[in-house]
């Protein structure tokens, strides 16, 4: 990357959880690292009404709670770059001042060539923003390069998908739309490529003759603490399903790319995609469970149940869980059953990825009963790690086994080495046009076109199940792999 290259970063919701949480810290960090130009410009735009020197404070405010403290002298050189346009994006008008501003700035000395527009709002504007922004780019020319990034879930069903591809293609070229899924730049996702493909051991046994089953899950302990509005039209299937969990599923089950290039992965991992076997309305019931939380304990702390929460209606049945049984209709993986789940106020925060390989039936009849499972996790977040659970023969005469681990963490293995945080990543990599951390329109459509049957208001009757806040979901999750004769894994935190 050429660091020295400057650029404008225009952050559309600049007053919204996702920028106070995850872009400022971003951005800041990249800044302080000189990880890019120290010429870069920040436009901040939202409905509420602030001044340039509020936008800052709020900056400052959020940068301290992420950071703890920022770096004064870093921070009163990079505040003077930070500028803030009011207006709602739906109007035009909004766009056409933040494209007035850049003009104004050029005219002072600031470099304004190189645009990357942040878009994280309401999905449901999306298309109204994008064509506002899209007419303003038309008119206001630039000799350098205009990107977009676009914030998951991206659209909100597969038509309205295959609109917002459509829309947003008649003003970016395909190399300058950057599709954000945050999950894609942790580093543990990354490695799973190299952990399936630059290990000899794994690969050739990574397919249906070996592997009996795949379970993902997707917990958080937070409710929807500053996203009621945006989350009580989306829910867990639209928010976490469709985007962060089957991109990972498909990066898991992917045949070996050519090359570690963007066409490479992004062709291996829409072959899984397009894979998925739909789930037809007659099934819903034996492949899907929905959930929404209740009152429950987290943390020694009482938790409000999801109609509660601030601004959320009384009748509302948005689900907060959701938990599936899928399949592939690939060689490699036909007949292999995928069983996801991912939720709000669960029992932990975790996200992984856990691999039950088959039993040895010989080796069944050597050791009888006494043999577990065979379980290879791969923890993305937190406490970064894999985690492998075997047996093992306990000391003395007699060949009785005993459940083991073996552990790699990435807080023990790389000391020295910080992970780098998921936003920092992405910036960065569309700041260089590196796209291999994003999925592309076929990728999000082949998703869609999977997850829309399944959406709450395309499903009749549509049920779910109230479960307590705290604990590990509906109990209907756990008869969905009780049927089939088996069991969620204990999670790996979990294990002792």
């Amino acid at each position: 990357m050429n660091k020295t290259q400057p650029f404008v970063f225009i952050l559309f919701g600049a007053t919204g959880d996702l920028a106070s949480r995850k872009i400022f810290p971003a951005l800041y960090n990249l800044y302080q690292s000189q990880i890019i130009s120290q010429k870069i410009i920040i436009i901040g735009n939202s409905r509420q009404p602030r001044s340039d020197e509020d936008f800052r404070r709020f900056v400052l405010q959020s940068l301290n709670k992420y950071y703890g403290a920022v770096d004064l002298p870093v921070w009163h050189h990079l505040e003077k770059r930070l500028f803030f346009i009011h207006g709602d994006a739906k109007d035009q008008l909004t766009v056409k001042n933040i494209f007035q501003k850049l003009n104004n700035l050029s005219k002072t000395g600031f470099s304004v060539q190189n645009r990357l527009f942040h878009v994280g709002i309401i999905p449901e504007v999306y298309p109204v923003v994008l064509k506002n922004l899209g007419q303003s780019i038309n008119a206001y020319p630039t000799s350098g390069w205009q990107k977009v990034m676009i914030e998951k879930p991206f659209g909100i069903d597969l038509n309205s998908a295959k609109t917002l591809n459509r829309l947003i293609a008649r003003y970016f070229k395909a190399d300058d739309i950057f599709r954000m899924d945050h999950f894609l730049a942790k580093e543990t996702v990354q490695n799973i490529i190299a952990f399936r493909f630059a290990n000899g051991l794994f690969e050739p046994i990574w397919n249906k003759d070996f592997i009996d089953n795949i379970q993902i899950t997707a917990f958080e302990t937070q409710g929807v603490d500053g996203r009621e509005i945006f989350y009580d039209h989306t829910g867990a299937l639209r928010d976490v399903v469709q985007n962060h969990v089957l991109q990972i599923l498909a990066i898991t089950l992917m045949d070996i790319p050519s090359s570690l290039n963007y066409q490479s992965v992004r062709q291996k991992t829409f072959k899984i995609l397009n894979c998925l076997d739909k789930i037809s309305a007659k099934d819903i019931s034996s492949h899907v469970v929905y959930g929404q939380y209740g009152r429950g304990i987290i943390c020694n702390k009482i938790v409000r149940a999801y109609i509660q929460e601030e601004n959320i209606k009384e009748n509302s049945r948005t689900e907060t869980y959701v938990a599936l049984k899928i399949g592939l209709k690939c060689k490699r993986w036909q007949g292999v059953p995928i069983y996801i789940r991912a939720g709000k106020r669960m029992s932990q925060n975790v996200t992984e990825v856990s691999i039950q390989f088959k039993d040895p039936v010989k080796n069944m009849l050597l050791f009888s009963k006494q043999m577990s499972k065979t379980i290879l996790t791969i923890r993305i977040q937190p406490n970064e790690g894999i985690i492998l659970r075997f047996d093992a023969k306990k000391p003395g005469f007699d060949y009785q086994l005993q459940p083991s681990t073996m552990e790699f963490r990435y807080q023990s293995a790389f000391v020295n080495t910080p992970i780098i945080e998921a936003y920092q990543r992405l910036i960065a990599d569309a700041v260089k046009g590196d796209h291999i951390l994003f999925p592309n329109a076929d990728s999000v459509e082949a998703a869609w076109k999977f997850i829309t049957p399944l959406i709450p208001n395309h499903v009749k009757p549509f049920d779910f199940e109230i479960y307590s806040g705290g604990s590990s979901g509906p109990f209907s999750a756990d008869k969905l792999l009780e049927n089939d004769g088996r069991f969620w894994f204990k999670l790996s935190s979990d294990i002792k």
